[in-house]
């Protein structure tokens, strides 16, 4: 769970999480997580959140005290034009 401010922009919320997961990350089989490149998109409400410069307070649907659910992958999942489909 992370706590963010209304002043704060999409791409700080995802700096805030992967740093969140890093602290968090285990080394399995001789890998180090945090140097897996990720790739994260937020979603409040069934709506994606974005561009990354958006500031929290100006998209008019999130609220205080929303739940922000952050979805993670790797970038070689990272499939181009699936948001758009959505």
């Amino acid at each position: 769970l992370i706590r963010v401010r209304p002043i704060e922009t999409i791409g700080k919320v995802k700096e805030s999480v992967l740093q969140a997961l890093g602290e968090e990350s285990s080394n399995n089989n001789g890998r180090n997580k945090k140097t897996d490149k990720k790739y994260v998109r937020l979603v409040c409400k069934g709506r994606l959140l974005a561009p990354d410069n958006a500031i929290l307070k100006e998209l008019k649907f999130v609220e205080p005290n929303d739940v922000v659910h952050a979805v993670l992958t790797t970038s070689q999942q990272q499939r181009p034009g699936v948001q758009a489909a959505i």
